[in-house]
């Protein structure tokens, strides 16, 4: 009888348990398709931004400049998250009317808090039903969005969208070629058949192999059209005595405050914010990597700046989602900057001129 070594048996068992995934995950999209559990519509046209991969591809910066776009076009737009880790995520909760923010980032969520504080002018809601939440921005004559934005929404097909947006991730872009938990794809790369547009993001990070990517993207989809997009770290704020209700509380500035740095980051892909820093000519003097969206203790940063007063380093440096994390703990007055992510495009003239036009087309007939 063939046996297998200790090695191979994990490996096996990952195998076995991603073919099980994607089957469920099949069944689960022709249940959606064939009418067997319902889709439901709204009467405004829904424009979905995610990915097909686990972790950040910058759904959320980009979900932010989508955002801006239309409300620099006359569009009135508003957000529905899911509220991951928030306390009002198996509810339906207002976090921002467009003009104030209505509640705390432990209510809501990092992400959507996020949104709303750089999005004056855009409700935010949250929810795990976002059908239910844009139903709640509907109940106020004063809100009355003319699209509905899903952040992180690819999988979330309940709920029926005008207008699929993909995220691919230049320096990982197709998962490890297999779904969870052998690889790190949400579901196999031929629902990438259902995007209206492909994102491929962190272009400036992999100079060689783009056109591969969209090859390949051009053989799951060979109708919608690719758009590449770069980012950019600005904006350093302190995050000492950020207070999470008030919009304005820090005032950013567009160098960082020194050469070394200690980095502390719990996103999604947490390596590629080191690339960005070290993109900067900074030098990294010590890091804490955790994972994402990790509910900072005061423990954690007792040890960080513990860590960081060891390391040399002159200043702490974390992301902007993970600043709101921990801005309620005791940070002993240590020097701790967040850095926003800025979206770009030497294709941002295209990329609005077809986004436009999409809603345009669906605003006749939202839903259809």
């Amino acid at each position: 009888m063939t046996g297998f070594s200790i090695r191979e048996k994990p490996t096996m068992i990952r195998s076995i348990l991603a073919v099980i995934y994607s089957c469920i995950i099949r069944i689960r999209l022709q249940l959606y398709r064939g009418g067997l559990r319902p889709v439901r519509k709204l009467d405004r046209t829904v424009i979905s931004i995610g990915n097909i991969v686990l972790g950040g591809t910058g759904k959320t910066p980009f979900t932010i400049y989508i955002c801006q776009m239309l409300l620099d076009s006359g569009i009135r737009p508003a957000i529905l998250s899911r509220g991951y880790r928030g306390t009002a995520e198996k509810r339906n909760l207002l976090v921002s009317n467009g003009s104030e923010i209505l509640c705390s980032s432990t209510e809501s969520g990092d992400e959507p808090w996020l949104m709303a504080a750089k999005l004056a002018g855009a409700p935010v809601a949250v929810g795990g039903t976002r059908y239910k939440s844009a139903r709640l921005c509907q109940s106020s004559q004063s809100l009355n969005p003319d699209v509905f934005l899903l952040d992180d929404g690819f999988q979330h097909i309940q709920l029926h969208r005008d207008i699929d947006i993909v995220l691919i991730d230049a320096t990982s872009p197709f998962g490890g070629e297999y779904v969870l938990p052998k690889g790190i794809l949400r579901e196999p790369l031929s629902s990438l058949e259902r995007a209206d547009a492909f994102i491929v993001t962190r272009t400036h990070l992999r100079s060689e192999g783009l056109d591969k990517i969209c090859s390949r993207l051009n053989q799951y989809n060979p109708t919608s059209p690719i758009f590449l997009f770069s980012h950019r770290l600005s904006g350093y704020a302190p995050v000492y005595g950020i207070d999470t209700t008030n919009r304005d509380s820090a005032s950013p500035t567009e160098k960082p405050p020194g050469k070394n740095a200690f980095v502390l980051a719990a996103i999604g892909n947490p390596l590629q914010f080191i690339k960005d820093l070290e993109n900067l000519e900074l030098n990294i003097s010590g890091q804490v990597l955790m994972r994402d969206h990790h509910p900072f203790s005061q423990e954690d940063m007792d040890r960080v700046i513990d860590g960081f007063k060891d390391s040399g380093a002159e200043f702490i440096i974390t992301t902007e989602k993970d600043a709101i994390r921990m801005s309620h703990l005791n940070l002993r007055k240590a020097p701790i900057f967040s850095v926003g992510l800025v979206v770009q495009s030497s294709e941002e003239n295209k990329f609005r001129e077809w986004l436009l036009k999409q809603v345009s087309d669906s605003s006749a007939c939202p839903g259809s």
